[in-house]
């Protein structure tokens, strides 16, 4: 039978304990026809941790397969491997230690998918957080709004995908989902959100050793870098197909000017946040007088606020906006 959803699941190193999980949630989706639901396992070239036949036996209602990639690319080539596999219309992506966070999820995004059609769907997804103080220790539970950075909680229409030639990027191993919803949600006004009360589509569980999480999420700094190559790469590509770019342009300096003023950058050495700085002039100096002749211009008072709203609620700006792209040479 056709499939309509394509459940990518990329690991590495996680072991069939864990997968079980993330594969069972899947497994138990009400509302929704499974025979037109496939999960696609990728090993990310880890062969001493492929699953066996037999694990994907285990739910027989639901078809699961394997794909071992050859070697170990990181999180965006194995994701990308799976949306070459796939069967369905649709691709969706669940990361190997967490879970959809319902029975309804598949069953809302399938209505959705065959009664409007959309490139993108998104929806809300919930944080799992532990918390320890003087106090009390314990999970607490963050809802996220339906975002456009990560892949959490979002579905894909593979044929879009083709058609704009959108693919994960083939070397970037950390912000990559960055890199991937920027391409694709600036090349469709076709998208949706389901907004049912109460709705949460994902569940990002909580794991100390993760990539983000680890070092007490040291990532956050460390990648930063990275993450506005990510962020800007896509600006090139936007600009060879005719597209505007510009309210790009002024999202990403708003956004990072509000990450600056935040009080864990300005809690980091000099030398690493002018780096930042001078890498973000950079990537964006060949888009910048454009842009401030945009009609975008009238929307970056708006993207300042949300920025700075964003990632430092709490914090009086040490300078504004048009003084901080003046500083690093954007004027």
């Amino acid at each position: 039978m056709p499939k309509l959803i394509s459940v990518i699941i990329p690991y590495y190193d996680e072991s069939e304990s864990v997968l079980q999980y993330a594969v069972h949630s899947v497994a138990m989706q009400c509302g929704v026809n499974l025979q037109l639901v496939e999960v696609v396992l990728v090993n990310d070239g880890n062969p001493q941790c492929a699953v066996p036949d037999a694990f994907c036996e285990r739910w027989p209602g639901l078809y699961v397969r394997k794909v071992q990639q050859k070697r170990n690319a990181g999180p965006g080539v194995t994701r990308q491997t799976g949306i070459d596999a796939a069967c369905g219309d649709y691709v969706m992506f669940i990361d190997a230690d967490d879970r959809l966070y319902s029975t309804t999820v598949l069953g809302a995004f399938a209505e959705m998918m065959m009664q409007q059609h959309p490139d993108i769907i998104r929806s809300p997804w919930l944080e799992e957080v532990w918390r320890e103080d003087l106090s009390s220790k314990g999970f607490s539970y963050v809802e996220h709004p339906p975002d456009a950075t990560w892949m959490f909680s979002k579905a894909y229409r593979k044929g879009f995908l083709a058609a704009a030639d959108i693919r994960m990027h083939d070397t970037l191993r950390v912000h990559e989902d960055t890199y991937f919803n920027r391409l694709s949600f600036e090349q469709t006004g076709n998208q949706a959100i389901i907004n049912q009360p109460g709705f949460i589509g994902y569940l990002w569980c909580w794991n100390p050793n993760s990539t983000v999480r680890r070092d007490n999420g040291i990532y956050r700094y460390n990648s930063t870098i990275e993450h506005v190559t990510a962020s800007t790469e896509p600006l090139a590509i936007l600009k060879s197909k005719n597209l505007p770019v510009s309210h790009c342009v002024f999202d990403i300096a708003a956004y990072y000017y509000g990450v600056l003023q935040s009080s864990g950058h300005r809690g980091r050495p000099e030398e690493e946040n002018t780096a930042l700085e001078q890498h973000l002039a950079k990537c964006l100096q060949p888009y910048w007088q454009e842009a401030r002749k945009s009609d975008a211009m009238k929307l970056l008072p708006q993207m300042q606020l949300n920025a700075l709203m964003g990632n430092a609620p709490d914090v009086t700006p040490k300078e504004t906006f048009d003084q901080f792209v003046h500083r690093i040479g954007l004027e």
